[in-house]
């Protein structure tokens, strides 16, 4: 038997009671108790996602993507993800070193569905196309296209950043300066030699994108 453990049982209990019968006992549909309790589980701190999506659905009995399924409905009710946001994210994921490179492209391994779509969103914008038909948490893009992405969600101001980053500030050339990025995240991925740091190219896309802290 599951021993969830609920942290806070008193404000669950009221929660799910309130969004069960705020349209009357019996007219919330399954889907949408699944999904609200999967919202209270994660408010709870039981789970943290993307990073626990193999665990919860080990412990809900459900498969990876069922759950990626029901987590993208809880971001899209209750936990929307905002641009600055998925940006920020996006740095995670290269700070996490969940990417490579694959002949010409880039391979991102992106397991937060709203992630997916800010991916999806950003590449459209450019006329460009991902490539996830072998695997939907893997985002493929190309050289290009990540360079034509980069460009337009880029921050319009650069301030300032640590010593490491001195090229990219120094350099007037914004176009320059994310071409650079992108050729040595080539690099980096391609697992060439000289390649920069996983941390630098973290530190790198935050300048970039505005989102230091």
């Amino acid at each position: 038997m599951l021993d969830l453990r609920i942290k806070n049982p008193k404000k669950f209990t009221a929660d799910l009671l309130e969004e069960y019968l705020a349209g009357g006992m019996g007219r919330m549909q399954k889907r949408d108790i699944d999904v609200f309790i999967l919202h209270l589980l994660i408010q709870d701190g039981r789970y943290s996602f993307p990073k626990d999506i193999f665990r919860a659905a080990r412990d809900l009995k459900l498969t990876e993507a069922r759950l990626r399924n029901l987590y993208q409905d809880v971001q899209l009710r209750y936990q929307q993800l905002g641009e600055d946001q998925a940006k920020e994210a996006f740095v995670e994921l290269i700070k996490n070193g969940a990417f490579e490179l694959k002949k010409s492209r880039f391979v991102f391994i992106v397991r937060d569905p709203m992630l997916g779509h800010f991916f999806e969103e950003w590449v459209a914008s450019v006329e460009g196309f991902t490539d996830s038909s072998f695997n939907p948490n893997l985002v493929s893009v190309s050289k290009e296209v990540l360079l034509k992405v980069l460009a337009t969600i880029a921050a319009t101001k650069i301030g300032e950043f640590p010593e490491e980053l001195e090229i990219f500030n120094a350099e007037p050339n914004r176009p320059s300066v994310i071409r650079l990025f992108v050729e040595e995240f080539a690099k980096s991925a391609g697992k060439e030699a000289g390649h920069m740091t996983v941390k630098g190219l973290a530190v790198a896309l935050e300048v970039i994108l505005g989102v230091a802290g």
